[in-house]
């Protein structure tokens, strides 16, 4: 079996996004497409994210 390298890697253990809730089609939130739209404004998000003088990622 193969064990996860947690060192490099990001797990979610339980992607579940309704705090324990469970999901419920009466009480979901609507998707908006408009949501979307300042995706394409981000630049170099991951290049940030991991540079490590920024003291954001692991040196």
């Amino acid at each position: 079996m193969d064990v996860p390298d947690v060192d490099c890697h990001w797990y979610v253990v339980a992607p579940d996004n309704t705090f324990g809730e469970g999901f419920s089609w009466e009480n979901s939130p609507w998707f908006s497409a408009e949501g979307l739209l300042d995706v394409a404004e981000l630049n170099n998000t991951m290049n940030a994210i991991q540079q490590p003088e920024l003291g954001l990622a692991p040196a």
